[in-house]
């Protein structure tokens, strides 16, 4: 909790329920909280009561981190990747989900306002995906190759606010802004 000031008050602790570290962490618009731990699982947690639902099991994710979650705006769609390169697309309510793409590590997922994903790969490549939130599928729409690639590949991905830029980072210490179409 946050006091009235603004400075941060005593925390209030969700653990992992197996125990797990907890490697990825990020809030829909609507409020909810979805947590990846070192085992593979996912959680959406009620911050009112303070209890998961789940877990949301990445398919053979066991011990396998989950490295980056983002929600879709509406908060209807959850997009999970692990360690091991699989990325999944989540329909948040049925808690169905689909693979999206098996390749290099995914370091980071965002999702622009008009809902294309963003993906930070550890392979030296950001890609766009157009999502079908009805089937669960995405199609790559763009390849984005960074001039300098650290050595983790394309660490971060952030759109802005209404979704003209996207920004990617590396492990050289280089940011970079790409016009986006949204």
């Amino acid at each position: 909790n946050v006091s009235p000031a603004g400075q941060p008050g005593s925390p209030v602790t969700l653990q992992d329920p197996i125990g797990k570290g907890v490697w990825s962490a990020v809030f829909s618009a609507q409020g909810t909280l979805a947590t990846g731990d070192y085992a593979g699982d996912i959680y959406l947690w009620n911050i009112a009561t303070q209890s998961p639902v789940g877990p949301l099991v990445m398919p053979g994710s066991v011990y396998n981190p989950v490295t980056a979650l983002a929600f879709s705006a509406d908060g209807s769609l959850l997009a999970s990747a692990d360690k091991d390169g699989s990325t999944y697309l989540w329909n948040v309510a049925t808690q169905s989900h689909q693979p999206i793409y098996t390749s290099a590590i995914v370091w980071s997922l965002t999702f622009s306002p008009a809902g294309t994903l963003a993906m930070a790969a550890g392979n030296g490549h950001a890609y766009l995906w157009r999502v079908s939130a009805g089937s669960l599928t995405a199609v790559v729409t763009g390849t984005l190759t960074d001039p300098h690639s650290g050595t983790a590949g394309v660490d971060t991905a952030a759109f802005s606010n209404d979704g003209s830029w996207l920004a990617t980072g590396d492990s050289n210490g280089s940011t970079y802004l790409w016009k986006a179409a949204g």
